[in-house]
């Protein structure tokens, strides 16, 4: 039996050397196979969405992630131990094809226009959000990306306190920067003192924005005696009154205020006893039943504090009495 193996050995080992290619042949064949029909999947699917977006980065996006799926089809593969499980490794595998929607504005009908009540670094420029993977160490990925309200204003204006944006750390030098180069950076602050935890450095984004500050003579002479770039960035000067007459047109405008802040914010409706007690807040605020105050972020404040005490006894609406209250 030995002598007959023996003399068998070089043949069983020619067959299985055969045997092997073979095998090495069909699987890459069949590889040949898998990639060409994801290929041709892939191009039909995205065929569409390069026609509906004829812009020149999407067609790169979608050639790139092209080339990435079929290089790495095994991780689209579900191992049939798991096909009835829920497989959280393989999730963990396709995060990087996930889409990161920072900002949609397809709703808007109209130019954007962004009140920044609360100007941080993080509110305007937007964030890299970090979490803690159990272990102990912070972690991030570009999912984590947010968007500022700089961003949301892309196309339209944007309005702030010119205080504000001088006192928060990191805000005033980003700002001019952004508004000198037309280009925004999403970053953590910490990047700005060279001190960051995040590898992720996202490609800046075309920003085409108008800024609006608010502030006082004081604030404008300051900055226009103290920072050489400000004339250069802030070219026009608007004054304006602090009260308007009391008239169907602005009173029509207050309405639209609060309607906005409803919006952006989205806060509880107002009925018509919530916008009437708000005008006459207005009215007194102005110290003359025929005139409004145009210090709009007094009414914004009164709107919000309103808008609180409902929520807190489980209203729906915000009436005048909830106005009252605030």
């Amino acid at each position: 039996m030995i002598k007959k193996y023996t003399s068998h050995q070089d043949e069983l080992y020619t067959v299985f050397k055969e045997s092997l290619k073979q095998t090495q042949t069909f699987q890459i064949k069949l590889s040949e196979l898998e990639s060409k029909a994801v290929k041709n999947l892939l191009a039909a699917t995205f065929e569409e969405l390069k026609e509906k977006y004829k812009l020149r980065k999407v067609k790169k996006y979608l050639e790139k992630l092209t080339e990435n799926i079929l290089e790495n089809l095994e991780l689209f593969k579900i191992p049939a131990q798991t096909k009835n499980q829920e497989d959280t490794q393989s999730a963990e595998n396709l995060v990087a094809y996930q889409v990161n929607l920072i900002l949609d504005n397809s709703h808007l009908k109209e130019t954007p226009v962004v009140i920044e009540t609360s100007p941080t670094f993080t509110n305007l420029f937007g964030a890299i959000e970090k979490y803690n993977d159990g272990s102990g160490v912070w972690q991030s990925d570009f999912t984590n990306i947010k968007s500022g309200s700089m961003l949301r204003a892309n196309g339209g204006f944007l309005v702030l306190n010119a205080m504000d944006a001088i006192q928060e750390p990191g805000v005033w030098k980003t700002l001019k920067r952004v508004l000198l180069y037309g280009k925004l950076e999403i970053q953590d602050l910490s990047s700005l003192y060279q001190v960051t935890t995040s590898t992720l450095k996202p490609e800046p984004i075309e920003i085409k924005c108008k800024v609006i500050l608010i502030g006082n003579n004081y604030s404008y002479h300051m900055l226009s005696n103290y920072e050489d770039d400000f004339n250069k960035i802030f070219k026009i000067k608007a004054e304006f009154d602090y009260e308007m007459d009391r008239t169907e047109s602005t009173l029509l405008e207050y309405a639209k205020v609060i309607k906005k802040l409803i919006t952006q914010e989205k806060l509880l409706e107002f009925d018509k006893s919530a916008v009437g007690k708000i005008i006459e807040y207005g009215a007194r605020f102005a110290g003359n039943q025929d005139k409004l105050t145009t210090r709009f972020a007094y009414i914004s404040d009164l709107a919000r504090e309103a808008n609180f005490w409902a929520k807190d006894v489980g209203n729906k609406i915000i009436t005048s009495h909830h106005v009252e209250k605030a």
